[in-house]
């Protein structure tokens, strides 16, 4: 991804030259027509070809002989600042996941759609004595338990900001066997006003709680929002 951001402020005018600006405009306009053939939208620009190198030839040309026109001109830049995307692919395109829900409405970002890599540290479950705190909207789409993680595939609108998932566990138990604890998951949106729906999927270690129960090899979870129960066996 490449981002184009002129200085604020007005430029002095450089000398006088035999070029015009309406020859330099059309000449600017003909060299962006040649990077977009390579690459596709502007301001940032979500790439996929293979020779990376002849791309970048283009882009540093087109960079320079734009800087040269601020200073003949006295251009000056609006200081707006684009939005980072979200790379993504879409029938076989590399586009911004974000452009797309400007365009269509709502649309689903799958993680599959978005290069993340694992994450280093895995959310740890937090007790808590009052399950009561408020949370922002989102849906739970899958919750399994697979060795000692629980994955949560949660859906939420967004796309600008940060968010926040805070697993808490009932300090409470019944007295069933095997025990079980109330789980609730809060969401932080962190104001977020974007409305692309994302999809994330969530990683929690419940390896803490063996401790509690070693004698009886296992608990289960009753999670809000999610019907039956899920056992954690160990």
């Amino acid at each position: 991804m490449v981002l184009f951001v002129s200085a604020c402020g007005s430029l002095d005018p450089g000398e006088s030259s035999l070029q015009t600006e309406e020859g330099d405009r059309a000449k600017l306009v003909e060299m962006r027509g040649e990077i977009s053939v390579l690459i596709g939208p502007w301001n940032y620009l979500i790439y996929s070809v293979a020779d990376s190198a002849a791309l970048a030839d283009q882009l540093v040309g087109y960079i320079g002989f734009e800087a040269d026109m601020n200073r003949r001109y006295g251009y000056s830049s609006d200081c707006s600042v684009p939005n980072e995307p979200i790379p993504g692919c879409d029938a076989g395109r590399c586009v911004d996941l974000l452009q797309l829900s400007d365009d269509r409405g709502s649309i689903r970002i799958t993680p599959d759609q978005i290069d993340a890599a694992p994450p280093a540290n895995l959310g740890l479950p937090r007790f808590a004595a009052d399950l009561d705190l408020e949370s922002d909207e989102f849906a739970v789409q899958d919750a399994r338990v697979e060795g000692d993680i629980l994955t949560l595939v949660v859906g939420y609108s967004g796309g600008c900001e940060v968010h926040q998932f805070t697993l808490l566990v009932s300090l409470a138990a019944t007295r069933s066997i095997p025990p079980q604890h109330g789980l609730k998951l809060v969401h932080e949106s962190n104001g977020d006003a974007c409305e692309a729906f994302i999809t994330s999927e969530l990683h929690f270690d419940l390896s803490p709680l063996k401790s509690r129960y070693s004698d009886l090899g296992g608990v289960a979870f009753r999670l809000e929002g999610v019907e039956g129960f899920l056992n954690y066996v160990f």
